[in-house]
């Protein structure tokens, strides 16, 4: 197979769409019946939720579900994060989740949301999580894993052999891929099967 367009340029189809912004993405479809989620977010870094309510979100006309830790099945979404839990452990932290006929709808359920904090010890450099008696985020400790080690040659043979050595700490920030499509999932049922965008 020879491919005819390595070393040259190509006209890109979908530019004129994106430029332009007729491009359609999953977040512009909107299909009959269709229901917008929220989630409400945790304003503290370490937390117990003892309590929530939600009686007033729920009644508010275009609700269709609230949906808070108290009441939510058990599951995980990884192997140290529940769908909801009671415990937040950063700013942002998902707390709970409404449904409604409309994103304004949905938004103002979120308001009528009062959760009971009760805010616990925390930490915020990573040397600090490590340390013997750092607050535990999680039951088992605040490694989720053990760390990735690689290693290749004899590291101390050649710190020996070198003519110079630089010590000093390093600091990558979080990596976040930036597409022009934000973050969206949509989901519609057709009798037995399920279409998600």
């Amino acid at each position: 197979m020879t491919l005819s367009t390595v070393g040259k340029n190509v006209t890109r189809t979908d530019l004129r769409d994106k430029l332009t912004g007729e491009a359609k993405y999953s977040a512009d479809l909107k299909l009959p019946g269709m229901l917008y989620g929220t989630v409400l977010r945790s304003p503290h870094p370490h937390a117990e939720i003892t309590g929530i309510d939600a009686e007033s979100a729920r009644r508010l006309p275009g609700v269709f579900a609230v949906v808070t830790p108290f009441e939510v099945p058990q599951g995980r979404l990884a192997h140290d994060v529940a769908v909801l839990d009671t415990r937040v452990r950063f700013v942002g932290d998902e707390v709970a989740v409404v449904a409604a006929v409309d994103m304004d709808t949905a938004r103002r359920a979120l308001d009528l949301i009062r959760v009971d904090y009760r805010v616990l010890p925390f930490v915020l450099e990573p040397e600090d999580a490590l340390k013997d008696d750092a607050v535990a985020i999680h039951p088992g400790g605040n490694l989720a894993s053990d760390p990735i080690s690689l290693e290749r040659g004899d590291v101390e043979r050649g710190l020996g052999e070198a003519d110079l050595v630089l010590e000093g700490d390093y600091v990558i920030p979080t990596h976040s891929a930036t597409p022009l499509e934000p973050r969206v999932a949509l989901a519609a049922w057709e009798g037995d099967s399920l279409t998600v965008w």
